[in-house]
Order: structure tokens, then C-alpha cells, then sequence
């Protein structure tokens, strides 16, 4: 960050020019984090595959981590199609199923979604704050802060203020989020004249604390596995062999926490019995086949064509592969052209 450009107050600068200051400054801090996130989750890949040597270039490496931080429900499938890419590229086996082992990508991965994440939203409420003094849709307040001079960092403080305060007027976003974007705006405006003017009057949230903050969940979560890339026969029977389509219409996503894993089920056009029917089967499958005990099913809240099937309590790496190969074998037997 030390090499950016600090704003410097004079009697020329305008509402305008801090604006874009503000901007710049999001810009280049928020394309920094990114990059270095990529870069942090490359190296807990290669921790978490301890001893295990793989002869990545640079660019191929960056294509993985960049799939396995992919946001919502596409993220296993990226995953696996960059594994299977790499791997033809590499000359494995074509008989290697990469499903299991993208799960644990996926899984190591989550601290670093959440860097992400927290950057882009921090990112999305900042802009839409400045958005509002731009001059081709601004009108009374936003041409005043726009074109008014501020010489002193109080009047820039001020300029802060009363920039959220033209938000809200606006209108532009639902009251009921206001908080949070005032919020994230207080948290940015602290990072930004830290930076600018050397003011700490307030404790920080800034993008860097952040990416620290998670950073050391990465860190934390990489230590947890073994990935393995065992090149083996599909027909191994310890190889889980689910695909990123259950069968022609049925498609999953997986989220892993300490004490709880969750396995999502999309289930296009999925009645009330259908439900009734293939959760109490998985339930009962995942118990029997994993010992597993505390599990429960619900339906997606919202989205009445997802099951989730959640999994409390301690459990190790190798119940999840087993759940998620016993889900692909019952779907297949009892559903081999899908439920419609």
C-alpha cells in the first residue's frame, strides 16, 4: 500500500477529487488482497498436499485456486473440470475420478471465499456511497459535495458524514441495509484516512485487518488435511465416485464447518413427497453407511427444490467421501433417469 498515491489537501481540492481518491485507493487495495488471496490459497493447496509433488506451472496453479474461490453452487464443478483439465494435461490416468479430491480443495478453500467476500462487499457499499455524488445523476447535495473545496482533514471527515448522508437521501438502496453500508463506509473512511492523513481515531476494520483475519482460518484449515492425489482405477471401491451431476437433472454442493458438514441437493420440480421420501432414505443411508449419528434434512427455505442434508458432530474427511459416494450410488439405483 506504501506505494500508492496519498491525497494531498490543498485550497484546490474538491468534493470530486476526494471521491476519486477514494476510489483509486479501493481500487489498488482491493486488487492487491485479491491477488495476494490467490496466491495464500496456492500455498496452503501445496501445504495441505504435504510431501506430494506437483508439477504445476505458475499459470496452472493460479487457474485452480481461482476455481476452487469461485462463489455459490458452480464452485465443486470448476474445481473438478480445472483437476481434470490439469490431470489430461499432465498425462494421469483418464480413469481418475478428481470429485473427491475437489471436495478437499473446496473445503481448504473457504477461508480464503470469505476474504473475497468480505473484500467485495466491503468494495460494492463503498462504491455505491461515492455513486451518489457522481455529477451526471446527482442533483443539489452531491453538486455541493462534488464541487465544494476542502483544505483541512476535518472538512474532509465532514465530507464523509455528509456523503452517507446523501446515500440515504437517495434512496438507492433498501433502508433497512442502511446500517450495514454505514457500517462498512465508517470501516473504509477509517482505512482511508489512516492512510492519507495518518488519523487513528478510531479502531479499524480495514481491508488489510480483514485479509488477516481469515488469512489465519486458511492457515489454520490447510493443517487440517492430507490432500490425496491417489491416480486410481474408478473401480477401487474406496473411490467415491461422485460427479458433478448426480444423474440428468440432480446436481449438489457441499459446505464444510468444525462440528457440521452439509450436503446440498438440488431437486428440479421437487413435490412434498419426493422430499419426504428421499430425505428419510439419505438420512437413514449416511447413518448406516458412516455411523454418523445426528443427521438431519431440510428443505431449502426459499428454494423448495433443494435438500439439504445436515451432519452434526465430529467427523473426519473420509465420513464426507463416504456420505457423498453412498448419495451418488442411491441416486443412481433408485433414480437412474433422474425424478421427473
Amino acid at each position: 500500500m506504501s506505494e500508492m498515491d496519498r491525497l494531498s489537501l490543498g485550497s484546490a481540492t474538491t468534493g470530486a477529487d476526494i471521491a476519486q481518491s477514494c476510489l483509486a485507493y479501493l481500487r489498488e487495495n482491493t486488487a492487491k488482497l485479491e491477488t495476494q488471496t490467490t496466491l495464500e490459497l496456492i500455498q496452503a493447496i501445496k501445504g495441505s498436499s504435504r510431501n506430494f509433488k506437483l508439477d504445476f506451472g505458475d499459470r496452472d496453479w493460479v487457474r485452480l485456486a481461482d476455481a476452487a474461490l469461485t462463489i455459490g453452487s458452480e464452485a465443486m464443478d470448476r474445481v473438478t473440470r480445472r483437476l481434470t483439465i490439469q490431470g489430461a494435461a499432465m498425462g494421469w490416468s483418464t480413469d481418475f475420478d478428481y470429485r473427491p479430491l475437489a471436495t478437499q480443495i473446496h473445503a481448504v478453500a473457504g477461508p480464503a471465499r470469505k476474504i473475497r467476500n468480505a473484500i467485495a462487499h466491503r468494495a460494492k457499499c463503498t462504491r455505491a456511497i461515492l455513486k451518489a455524488q457522481d455529477l451526471k445523476n446527482s442533483i443539489g447535495l452531491g453538486h455541493e459535495l462534488a464541487g465544494t473545496r476542502f483544505a483541512t482533514t476535518d472538512q474532509v471527515r465532514d465530507w464523509q458524514k455528509r456523503s452517507f448522508y446523501l446515500f440515504e437521501k437517495i434512496g438507492s438502496v433498501n433502508p433497512r441495509f442502511h446500517l450495514m453500508y454505514q457500517k462498512e463506509w465508517l470501516n473504509f473512511c477509517d482505512e482511508y484516512n489512516a492512510f492519507n492523513f495518518g488519523i487513528t481515531t478510531y479502531s479499524t476494520e480495514g481491508l488489510q485487518s480483514i485479509f488477516e483475519k481469515y488469512l489465519l482460518g486458511l492457515s489454520k484449515e490447510a493443517s487440517k488435511f492430507n490432500l490425496r492425489w491417489d491416480f486410481v482405477d474408478k473401480s477401487d471401491s474406496t473411490t467415491s465416485a461422485l460427479k458433478s451431476k448426480l444423474n440428468s437433472n440432480i446436481t449438489y454442493d457441499f459446505k464444510r464447518k468444525e462440528d457440521q458438514f452439509t450436503i446440498s441437493i438440488r431437486i428440479p420440480e421437487m413435490n412434498q413427497n419426493t422430499y419426504n421420501s428421499v430425505s428419510l432414505d439419505l438420512m437413514e443411508l449416511i447413518e448406516l453407511k458412516t455411523g454418523l449419528k445426528h443427521i438431519d434434512a431440510i428443505r431449502g427455505g426459499k428454494d423448495p427444490d433443494l435438500l439439504n442434508i445436515d451432519v452434526y458432530g465430529e467427523y473426519a474427511m473420509g465420513h464426507i467421501k463416504s456420505a457423498l459416494s453412498e448419495i451418488e450410488k442411491y441416486f443412481q439405483q433408485k433414480y437412474p433417469k433422474g425424478l421427473k
